[in-house]
């Protein structure tokens, strides 16, 4: 299954399961003018973590698709993500160990092939990580953004554009999850020819 070739007005293509993943990440990853407008009318000092990452999302959708005054909403999501990845934030960039190798557990005797700050190469996602919560079928049911203060690590499995993985969690509690290796603006019809550049 390509799905690169795909046009994003195109019914998408594939399993049951995969289908629903696509719906959600559509869902998600769709400009909102209200729940924006509700957010910034709060102003980000009386928003949650969480708050201030949806935040950022719409107001990096409302820069790909507006067509007045790109600098104003390019301005306000380069003030959200700045923030999001400031030293007290849960979505800043955070120190990893990274292994590749099969059925290597963190900590284990194996070198890691990469050290240093971790952080998401997505403007979107920052120090956070996009899962798809499962239900008993290990289907995903809910999008969700994991920040990387919040894991003390994660295995994944063989690469897919969709593949599952587990967290471990700070505090103990493990969870298998879903991870998608396309992101949701995958699914997001790009700016007219007039309007800014993504």
């Amino acid at each position: 299954m390509d799905v690169h070739s795909q046009p994003t007005d195109a019914p998408i293509q594939g399993p049951p399961e995969f289908i629903r993943a696509v719906e959600l990440q559509q869902a998600y990853w769709t400009h909102s003018a209200e729940e924006q407008a509700r957010l910034e009318a709060l102003g980000l000092e009386a928003l949650s973590w969480r708050e201030r990452l949806r935040l950022h999302h719409l107001t990096c959708l409302q820069r790909l698709h507006t067509r007045l005054e790109p600098s104003s909403a390019t301005a306000k999501c380069r003030a959200i993500g700045r923030l999001l990845v400031a030293a007290e934030s849960p979505y800043r960039p955070r120190p990893a160990l990274i292994w590749q190798r099969e059925s290597v557990h963190p900590g284990g005797e194996m070198e890691p092939a990469f050290q240093g700050q971790l952080l998401n190469p997505s403007l979107t996602h920052l120090g956070c990580l996009e899962i798809y919560r499962v239900d008993a079928a290990n289907h995903p049911i809910e999008i969700d953004f994991v920040s990387f203060d919040d894991l003390s690590g994660v295995m994944f499995a063989p690469p897919s554009v969709i593949r599952a993985a587990k967290l471990f969690y700070d505090d103990g509690y493990e969870e298998v999850v879903l991870v998608p290796m396309l992101y949701g603006l995958t699914w997001t019809p790009a700016a007219s020819p007039t309007g800014p550049a993504a």
